[in-house]
């Protein structure tokens, strides 16, 4: 098993965040940038493992960039976690641009100078980042299942909940909590369950701030918790060369062009 499986929590994560951006109802916000930390517990041959990083995230409309700024080992020896953080994360980070209208995505290496970009409705890649970008994307999907039924129809089940629970102060600012509670499984493949807590933030237009969520399901995901944190929100719109590959850079044949190792 890959520490992808891990990846795939901070995912789910992200994807959790586009949907406290986008069940807003007459938000005329069309975007916003947020940098936090992102910590994540799972397990790796039945190990318990905790994964931490600063993340760096843009909506503008329908597209999504998330930058994967660092990646360390909280709890194990500084050379063990730095040896491994450099065997999953290139030098200076990675940037995945999800583009929900083309189907499609974008990652690039800055220290690699390299691209790479799927083709429309290509399946999601397996990680970090990626993975987090694309499922961002379709986050939008599965909250417009209230509203539009046809999404539903690639479902073998569906379920989702939200119940208020309360205002209160997070991270600096007057909040809005919220549980939720998901449950999906596509016509093939394992269910995916996920439950935590959102806290919106209501005086940046309910964009979440701080997110708690269990899951375990979908891809061999194994029981995992997760909890992210914005210190930092900002409601203006991102400019359109934010989610354009940098100039300059060559465009790479495979994703592991890209990424480079991962480990076993």
């Amino acid at each position: 098993m890959k520490v992808r499986s891990a990846f795939a929590s901070c995912a789910v994560v992200l994807a959790l965040v586009s949907v406290g951006t986008s069940v807003r109802a007459a938000d005329n916000v069309t975007g916003f940038s947020a940098r936090g930390t992102l910590v994540v517990q799972t397990q790796l041959s039945g190990q318990k493992l905790n994964i931490g990083g600063n993340i760096a995230l843009e909506q503008r409309a329908s597209t999504v960039r998330v930058d994967m700024l660092s990646l360390s080992f909280p709890g194990t020896d500084q050379t063990l976690s730095a040896l491994a953080s450099s065997q999953l994360f290139p030098p200076g980070g990675y940037s995945v641009v999800f583009d929900q209208a083309k189907r499609n995505y974008t990652v690039w290496s800055n220290s690699k100078r390299v691209y790479f970009t799927s083709e429309p409705g290509a399946a999601p890649p397996s990680n970090v980042a990626a993975t987090a970008a694309t499922t961002v994307g379709n986050a939008n999907d599965l909250l417009h299942a209230f509203a539009i039924a046809r999404p539903l129809r690639d479902y073998r089940a569906f379920s989702a909940s939200l119940t208020l629970t309360g205002h209160g102060t997070t991270n600096g600012h007057p909040t809005t909590g919220v549980s939720f509670s998901l449950h999906r499984q596509e016509r093939t493949g394992e269910p995916l369950d996920i439950h935590g807590t959102l806290k919106l933030a209501d005086d940046l237009d309910e964009i979440p701030v701080q997110l708690t969520a269990n899951m375990q399901g979908a891809g061999g995901l194994p029981p995992s918790g997760l909890r992210l944190d914005f210190t930092s929100v900002d409601r203006n719109t991102p400019s359109e060369n934010d989610f354009a590959v940098p100039a300059g850079y060559t465009k790479a044949a495979k994703l592991t062009d890209v990424f480079g190792r991962l480990l076993p």
